[in-house]
């Protein structure tokens, strides 16, 4: 068995010739639902037999293109597995580690601190803020273990900088309240998303099973950070002020934070070109999950939903996408977008050897 590597030209070959069957003329006796599930068969196995993509990975297209193809709903398609809500969080979990291992996630966080300011006070709540904004979409230790060491470097920086007079003890202050806003803004920020926290996509499973089979409405990506985004904000605000009470408000904190930050950004270079993708397929993702469903406050629509916009477009020009609204879930966004991490190019390619996707199923 050759080892789970890929290569674009054969994802990219096995793709046009599943558009190519699902472009011809349905056969008699087979319905149009059935001659996309055959597509899909052949898809994967061109995957499977080249081994273009790793086994595991192609073993997960069904979540993604049942749903959009019309086969079976998503969760359906994720029966087989697991409950779909389990591929949410995967996928997500996929994104996070795509943010890694670009390196993206370390910039991001290096260039949200250094906007926030230079006094204590501003100190404290940017490491916070930073931390929650980080945790809402990576989980709460992966989001705590980044900012740590560079809270911790930042601190030392300061330490070495203003050892004596008043910065002196102003230092001894501020270490605790930094420390504990990471910690605190993992935990308050990891609640503001659907994918923030494992807690989340339990509680949505819990919804399903036993209020909307009793007639409520479902929970979207979109309606839970209405729902909870404004309480998360509160509380860091709550939270940030509670630690950064004793500390004095202006910038005491004198020398070297902004060439802590500044170092440290330049050290970093230009953006990559994985991080490229990875930032666009980021916010790719972001943008579906909030927009998958109407967005509404009370009886306003705020954002239409792009998988009933689809379907409207589709059947103004005589096609039959209605079953989009129903059958897609965050769950096949993730997936989707998840798979294609496995398609961006690493920035280091050896030469003469298989072509190295940034993200592998060992990483993964």
């Amino acid at each position: 068995m050759t080892p789970p590597s890929m290569s674009f030209w054969g994802v990219l070959a096995a793709l046009v010739v599943g558009v190519v069957l699902c472009s011809l003329p349905t056969p008699a006796g087979l319905t149009v639902e059935g001659q996309r599930l055959l597509a899909v068969t052949v898809v994967m196995a061109i995957l499977w037999f080249g081994q273009f993509l790793p086994v595991a990975v192609t073993s997960l297209l069904p979540i993604c293109l049942y749903p959009l193809l019309g086969i079976v709903n998503a969760g359906d398609a994720c029966a087989p597995y697991a409950n779909k809500n389990v591929f949410l969080f995967l996928g997500g979990f996929l994104i996070a580690l795509g943010l890694e291992q670009s390196g993206l996630h370390r910039r991001l966080a290096l260039q949200l601190v250094r906007g926030v300011g230079t006094g204590p006070r501003a100190i404290v709540f940017g490491f916070m803020l930073t931390t929650a904004f980080l945790s809402m979409w990576i989980s709460n230790t992966a989001s705590t273990m980044l900012m740590v060491p560079i809270a911790l470097a930042l601190l030392k920086t300061l330490g070495e900088v203003d050892s004596e007079g008043e910065a002196g003890g102003i230092m001894k202050q501020l270490t605790a309240p930094t420390l504990l806003g990471i910690s605190y803004g993992a935990s308050v920020g990891g609640f503001a998303t659907l994918v923030g926290t494992p807690t989340n996509v339990a509680f949505r499973g819990f919804w399903e099973d036993h209020f909307v089979k009793a007639g409520a409405a479902n929970i979207s990506a979109a309606s839970w950070m209405v729902a909870f985004a404004p309480v998360s904000l509160v509380l860091l605000l709550l939270v940030g002020v509670t630690l950064t009470w004793s500390l004095p408000g202006k910038a005491a904190v004198s020398g070297g934070e902004g060439d802590f930050f500044g170092n440290r950004l330049r050290a970093l270079g230009r953006m990559r070109r994985s991080e490229v993708f990875v930032a666009l397929l980021f916010v790719t993702t972001a943008v579906l999950w909030m927009t998958r469903v109407p967005l509404t406050f009370g009886e306003w629509t705020l954002l239409p939903g792009w998988t009933t916009g689809l379907a409207d477009y589709a059947k103004s020009k005589d096609y039959d996408w209605s079953f989009l609204p129903k059958f897609v879930d965050d769950a096949t966004i993730a997936i989707g977008m998840g798979t294609l991490l496995f398609l961006i190019p690493h920035d280091q390619q050896t030469a003469g050897k298989t072509w190295r996707p940034l993200v592998t199923w060992d990483d993964a």
